[in-house]
């Protein structure tokens, strides 16, 4: 029992011992003291020595995102003659909250990089190399450096070769992890897309051409079954047309041909050619009329991708401020010196008992 109770800590020892500790960090002031000059002398390092960095944003609202579309009211007409407006699966598939995802895909972020600069004064080039020479990669991707990772534009997506390939995927996660960033208002509907890096004409470049391609696949891919649906409706109304031309034809010949009206005989195939004709002028009317309902219901259904802010240069510079890092420095290296402080505190006393 005796030993039992030796073991426990009274109330006043633990404050004894917390008190013991503040004593011994007081009496290593000097060290403490040193630790938040070098901590102030490396934020100040760190200030002048970091790379501008500058912010390209895109602000933009989808509009227009209805997951069943307005092709299903329209759909019926078109199925009597074969035709599928699809029951909106892209519309679910692309909506407006998986938009910011698409943005982040490696198929558009691939597009985006090997989209090309005009302006260059190499000549046209193409953003990944830009990006390859501004950030000085040429050591870490193994490539001289008075040469293009890719050949001038355009360049192919299908046309590179296994290391053109590695090269762009690396690209991809950099750019992926370091530079893009994408945040959606819900409250909104608003989403900003910005591109931050140490080369203006980069971000700017990189968002724009990004953003163009986001939009063009997600209006082709939303909106791609009922362009389909129209074509085959435009197939089906011009071959009509021609053979109710061609009935309009042969029924004037027949007319012509029988003059005589004591023969009614003679007035048959003229009947037969007059009905046939009124059918093909009633199945083509019919064709017509679901044509336009169809292109406006494609009008309807087309998404519409509203830029509220682009980027403008100059753009955002942003700099490690020295205000901010020296005391952020400062007092990282002061805590980090009282934890080790604390910690040998703690051993002597240990080693003592």
């Amino acid at each position: 029992m005796d030993n039992r109770k030796q073991d426990n800590i009274t109330l006043k020892e633990l404050i004894g011992g917390i008190l013991s500790a503040f004593r011994y960090l007081f009496s290593k002031w000097k060290v403490l003291i040193a630790a938040l000059i070098l901590g102030a002398l490396a934020g100040l390092l760190y200030s002048a020595v970091s790379d501008e960095e500058y912010t390209a944003e895109v602000t933009f609202v989808l509009e227009g995102d209805n997951p069943s579309g307005s092709l299903e009211m329209y759909a019926g007409l078109a199925r009597q003659f074969g035709l599928d407006f699809g029951s909106g699966a892209a519309g679910s598939a692309f909506s407006a909250e998986n938009f910011t995802a698409l943005l982040k895909s490696r198929l558009l972020i691939e597009k985006a990089l090997l989209a090309p600069i005009d302006s260059h004064p190499n000549g046209k080039v193409c953003i990944a190399d830009y990006y390859i020479e501004t950030h000085g990669m040429w050591n870490d991707l193994g490539i001289d450096k008075n040469t293009q990772a890719f050949s001038r534009p355009p360049v192919y997506r299908d046309s590179l070769s296994r290391k053109q390939n590695a090269i762009l995927r690396r690209l991809y996660n950099e750019i992926l992890d370091e530079h893009l960033l994408i945040e959606q208002d819900k409250s909104s509907s608003f989403v900003n897309v910005s591109v931050i890096s140490k080369d203006e004409l980069f971000s700017k470049l990189f968002v724009e051409h990004l953003m163009e391609e986001a939009a063009d696949f997600y209006v082709q891919t939303k909106t791609k079954r009922a362009r389909e649906s129209i074509e085959k409706l435009e197939q089906k109304a011009d071959s009509i047309e021609k053979v109710l031309n061609e009935q309009t034809y042969a029924l004037a010949s027949s007319q012509d041909l029988n003059r005589n009206p004591a023969r009614q005989v003679a007035t048959v195939g003229i009947e037969f050619a007059a009905r046939e004709k009124q059918i093909l002028q009633s199945i083509y009317s019919e064709v017509m009329k679901n044509l336009e309902i169809s292109k406006i219901a494609l009008l309807k259904d087309t998404p519409l991708i509203q830029v509220i802010d682009s980027p403008v240069l100059p753009l955002k510079k942003h700099t490690a401020k020295a205000i901010v890092w020296i005391p952020l420095a400062a007092f990282l290296a002061a805590f980090i010196t009282a934890i080790f402080l604390l910690m040998e505190f703690v051993y002597k006393n240990i080693m003592q008992s």
